[in-house]
């Protein structure tokens, strides 16, 4: 594997060392627990240039900044939650937009690579700078990229399905998966069974009838009124 002209150390090569020679002896699956500024993003990112391609998900966004601030190449891409919808004059955030048809909404076409699968890798949008909604153009930008940085909750709800109203057909696996902080796994895969049901989300979609049938759940509900009431949400 070849290094990268980033900061090294010796323990850095070792364990880049022992990635390789696992990774030739056929293993799958790597595990790697190092103290905190051992360098473990340095290590991920020179894994990623060495195969052309990553996605690596963390839990926080926080993490997700840093690998966007130490490693130009990298895109990371955020939740709607984080962008105001143009659709709505930016009044709301984009989780409250329908992107089914919306006039904002980017199409493939307009954005390209260079250097694809290298250290000097770009990402550019050819058109529509300005007209288009921040959200998709962070995400298709961070789609077309050799090397993906989500957090864990939007790469199971975009990538890992097809209800996202995306119009670039079957989603590229890329050959490396890296989990940063991977002893939160398990709770983020838990997470995506469960579905929270508030009074307040009732209200702000104007549902006076659904804001009084979650406010009458309790301890005794039996869970089939609860489950009706989630099929009458999505039927």
């Amino acid at each position: 594997m070849q290094k990268q002209k980033w900061k090294d150390s010796e323990v850095r090569t070792k364990i880049l060392q022992d990635i390789e020679d696992d990774v030739e002896r056929g293993i799958k699956y790597i595990l790697i627990e190092a103290p905190t500024g051992i360098g473990k993003s340095w290590i991920a990112a020179t894994a990623a240039l060495w195969n052309r391609e990553v996605v690596i998900l963390t839990p926080q966004k926080i993490l997700q900044n840093q690998y966007d601030e130490s490693f130009d190449f990298m895109k990371i891409a955020k939740g709607k939650g984080n962008f105001m919808c143009k659709q709505l004059d930016d009044k709301y955030d984009c989780s409250y937009g329908d992107c089914k048809g919306c006039d904002y909404y980017p199409t493939n076409p307009d954005f390209a690579v260079d250097a694809e699968g290298t250290e000097n890798e770009t990402v550019y949008q050819n058109d529509n700078l300005q007209r288009n909604c921040p959200y998709w153009v962070q995400r298709k930008i961070c789609e077309k990229s050799s090397f993906s940085v989500y957090n864990y909750s939007m790469y199971f709800n975009t990538q890992l399905t097809d209800f996202d109203y995306s119009d670039q057909g079957a989603k590229k696996i890329k050959k490396i998966l890296i989990c940063d902080e991977a002893e939160q796994l398990e709770d983020q895969l838990g997470s995506l069974l469960s579905l929270n049901l508030k009074e307040s989300l009732a209200k702000k979609i104007g549902s006076d009838v659904l804001q009084k049938r979650i406010h009458e759940i309790n301890l005794t509900t039996n869970i089939e009124h609860i489950k009706q009431m989630i099929d009458d949400l999505i039927l």
